[in-house]
């Protein structure tokens, strides 16, 4: 495509609506990225919840019995305690495996390793700390 300006102003003015094609594209992507962000949030809060729910059911039905402590972390007990971190901003697995240990006073080289009655300990010690 060839373009043929008769003055300098027309040129002026092309890049001007150029610049604000692109400035709308740009405005119009910002909010798409928010918008998808915001779903997302939405999303991981309402499964925090959900899986807090679930936890603190399990911890209210019975005291810790010898079964339940041989018992290993459940998948969704593993998946909110890396929803924690994250939202804790602990990303370095070294120092999520140090905090769970320090919190549970047992060396944690896994978190696979952990039992129920640990891991539901754990979910609800992070989720004190998180920022509402």
């Amino acid at each position: 495509m060839q373009l043929i300006f008769n003055s300098i102003e027309e040129v002026v003015n092309f890049v001007r609506s150029l610049k604000e094609v692109s400035a709308s594209q740009t405005k119009t992507k910002a909010q798409q990225n928010t918008n998808s962000q915001n779903q997302a949030s939405q999303t991981t809060q309402a499964k925090t919840q959900e899986a807090k729910a679930t936890s603190s059911q399990t911890s209210q039905k019975t005291q810790p019995t010898d079964a339940s402590q041989s018992q290993k972390i459940t998948d969704k007990q593993l998946k909110l305690l890396f929803i924690l971190f994250k939202k804790l901003n602990i990303q370095d697995r070294e120092i999520r495996l140090n905090t769970a240990s320090k919190i549970l006073n047992k060396r944690i080289t896994s978190f696979t390793q952990l039992t129920k009655t640990e891991a539901t300990r754990l979910i609800n010690i992070l989720s004190e700390k998180v920022p509402a």
